[in-house]
């Protein structure tokens, strides 16, 4: 077990700083992966754009979650709301709690190791300057206890 989770830790914190090649996608490029002409099927979290396509059932158009593709989820998935108004705040935590943004790691780190990123979200590495969870941005901090 301590292996298996020393080889996910190091496996996750490749994929928090892996820069994919210097992929930048602009917010349109990611609109047109929603998988409804077969361009593709990703989604953004925390600047992290992932291609979710091996779960179509999933993301895919008329989907339980068909929302989120081509989307930036990063409000949606911290705070596990999939309604409209909160799929539409897009990457918005500006005032998000210390609790919410432990919550977001989580749910970062979940997608970062369920699916292959493809690329950096550039609205997102703009107003950041790294991916969350990367060495700089916006990050929970660690529990004073």
């Amino acid at each position: 077990d301590a292996e298996r989770d020393l080889a996910k830790k190091a496996r996750l914190l490749a994929m928090l700083r892996d820069d994919c090649g210097g992929r930048v996608m602009s917010d349109a490029e990611l609109g047109g992966l929603d998988g409804v002409d077969g361009r593709g099927l990703a989604l953004a979290i925390g600047g992290h754009v992932l291609d979710v396509s091996k779960s179509v059932y999933l993301y895919g158009p008329k989907a339980p979650r068909a929302m989120y593709a081509g989307r930036k989820i990063t409000r949606a998935a911290a705070l596990r709301k999939a309604d409209a108004e909160t799929v539409a705040r897009e990457d918005d935590t500006d005032d998000f709690t210390q609790a919410q943004l432990l919550e977001l790691r989580e749910r970062v780190e979940f997608y970062l190791l369920k699916f292959p990123k493809i690329a950096l979200l550039e609205s997102w590495i703009q107003k950041h300057g790294a991916p969350f969870g990367a060495a700089s941005g916006p990050q929970a901090r660690p529990s004073e206890d």
